[in-house]
């Protein structure tokens, strides 16, 4: 009787034992339940933070529209180095213009000081000089004309520069943004991983 008396109580204490440590088990696997839960959560409410505000809520989308932006920027300042070509041979022509224009104005003032013509080495005289006038305020005419042309599609082109340009700080304060939001859709995607390698862990 003794020794049945000793083998149930071995039992006991063996059981006792089992049962202590199968409920220290239970505790901690509550414990790491209780703290994948948590931090699932707590994922789930930066992913919900991070995704307000952004106009595209997809990564591939928001990358590839990034990307079309981009060239669109890019198609602007070609644009822009184009008009400005424009302006720098509308500039060049301007100033040849001008420097014709005060050429005859000389021509013109020195005729009267000359016994010999400039423009075509005869003697001056008086039916010869009001001809040479009359030429040299033709083309005097002629290239204050172009001038004002010129003036006009150079305005005309600046008006178009600081149009493009408004367009490109325009784009690029939005890619500046977009740039901003795929950097937050890469983080919400870091998340959801996690968030994924956690509940694999329940």
């Amino acid at each position: 009787e003794l020794e049945e008396v000793e083998e149930k109580r071995k039992r006991f204490y063996s059981l006792k034992t089992e049962l202590s440590s199968l409920t220290e088990r239970i505790f901690d696997k509550r414990k790491d339940f209780l703290k994948v839960k948590n931090d699932s959560e707590f994922t789930l409410n930066s992913i919900s933070q991070l995704s307000s505000g952004l106009s595209i809520l997809e990564l591939k989308k928001a990358q590839s529209a990034f990307k079309e932006l981009k060239l669109e920027i890019d198609s602007l300042v070609e644009a822009e180095k184009k008009v400005q070509e424009e302006l720098l041979i509308l500039e060049r022509n301007s100033a040849v213009a001008r420097s014709r224009i005060e050429h005859l104005k000389k021509v013109e003032d020195n005729l009267a000081k000359l016994d010999i013509c400039p423009v075509c080495n005869t003697k001056i005289t008086k039916e010869h000089a009001g001809k040479v006038i009359g030429e040299t305020n033709q083309e005097i005419a002629k290239y204050k004309s172009d001038l004002e042309s010129f003036d006009e599609k150079k305005k005309q082109n600046q008006e178009k520069i600081a149009g493009i340009r408004d367009k490109i700080k325009q784009k690029a304060t939005l890619r500046d943004k977009m740039q901003f939001d795929i950097n937050k859709l890469e983080n919400i995607e870091d998340k959801k991983n996690n968030l994924e390698k956690m509940r694999g862990m329940k």
